[in-house]
């Protein structure tokens, strides 16, 4: 399981590493700006793993979590399944575009953030 102290050691080394990329973003390389980005998106989700370490979990307990939150994802992918799928017999098969409606779906239901939270405890546990 990782710890406080070596996210803050990333995140001290990023933060150098977006200081200098910061400067070069400035004169508009499109590379530079890029490579920025991903800095800055690799700090935010470090400082979301360490507010959950902050709380000190254990780890039986991110294990279980990270089950609860697959399965929520697995019932939200066959929910959306069944709910295409009778839409489709009530209105005969006027429903063409199944991708759109399922993500439709899965958004509505939040499952991007329970994707997130997946990746946080999964990062955690490796």
């Amino acid at each position: 399981m990782i710890t406080i102290q070596q996210i803050n050691q990333e995140l001290l080394s990023l933060s150098l590493d977006a200081q200098t990329m910061g400067m070069k973003a400035r004169l508009s390389d499109k590379k530079s700006l890029s490579t920025y980005k991903k800095i800055e998106d690799r700090v935010v989700f470090l400082n979301k793993v360490r507010l959950y370490l902050e709380s000190q979990p254990r780890e039986d307990y991110l294990k279980k979590k990270l089950q609860e939150y697959q399965s929520v994802i697995d019932r939200i992918d066959k929910e959306a399944q069944d709910r295409f799928n009778n839409l489709v017999l009530q209105y005969g098969g006027g429903l063409h575009n199944k991708k759109s409606f399922i993500s439709k779906y899965k958004k509505e239901q939040g499952v991007s953030s329970l994707v997130q939270k997946i990746k946080i405890i999964e990062f955690i546990l490796c």
